[in-house]
């Protein structure tokens, strides 16, 4: 298994919900299920596309008090009408795992990031 930090970003492939996956794959031994985004999904008027994929794969809204070690979230954009596009994992009580378009993934303090988290999801699993 390659390393969870310092990835090159590859949408679609080396991406940030590739990223969840990979954790999940490495820390529990399951991956949840992928789904098609093309680039730049967000921009081009589709609909929310982790909404219906998230679902889908597993995963159950919860409420950010519920949040713990495990849990992914979804980040809002600042541009209006666009749905959320960006997913990352929380590590633990003060850091989460995210990939960013043009950065390398990494393990970051959340802090300066509960502002634009979203919401919160589990894996049933």
């Amino acid at each position: 298994d390659d390393p969870l930090e310092g990835r090159e970003f590859i949408h679609g492939v080396l991406d940030c919900y590739g990223l969840v996956r990979a954790w999940f794959w490495q820390t529990r031994r399951f991956k949840p299920l992928d789904f098609p985004h093309d680039p730049s999904w967000w921009s081009k008027g589709n609909a929310d596309l982790y909404a219906a994929g998230i679902a889908k794969a597993g995963f159950v809204r919860i409420d950010a008090s519920q949040a713990k070690p495990g849990d992914g979230m979804l980040f809002k954009s600042s541009a209006k009408g666009v749905p959320p596009h960006h997913a990352g994992v929380l590590i633990d009580e003060n850091r989460l795992l995210h990939h960013k378009v043009g950065e390398r993934s990494k393990i970051t303090l959340i802090n300066p990031l509960l502002p634009f988290i979203h919401s919160w999801y589990r894996h049933v699993n």
